[in-house]
């Protein structure tokens, strides 16, 4: 999903466990196909989610870095397709 997670995509949290909350909100009026060329349309399409994502981060360092481990739980999420005239 576009601008999920901003300058932060790919960055860890601190050793132990961390529990995030990312709520999403996304509209697009443009439908791409496969070929990533824009498909004629005349509406727009939006939709809502909360992603609940859990993370746990080893203590000590894996070949100098940090090695963490994520889970993210399906959530609930209203979409919607409206046509303009």
């Amino acid at each position: 999903m576009p601008r999920q997670v901003g300058l932060n995509a790919g960055i860890l949290p601190s050793p132990g466990f961390t529990y995030a909350n990312i709520t999403i909100n996304y509209a697009a009026d443009t439908f791409n196909g496969p070929d990533a060329k824009a498909i004629p349309t005349t509406g727009t399409y939006d939709v809502w989610a909360v992603e609940n994502l859990f993370y746990y981060v080893l203590h000590p360092k894996v070949v100098g870095g940090n090695l963490g481990f994520m889970i993210m739980f399906p959530t609930a999420a209203t979409g919607s397709l409206v046509r303009h005239h």
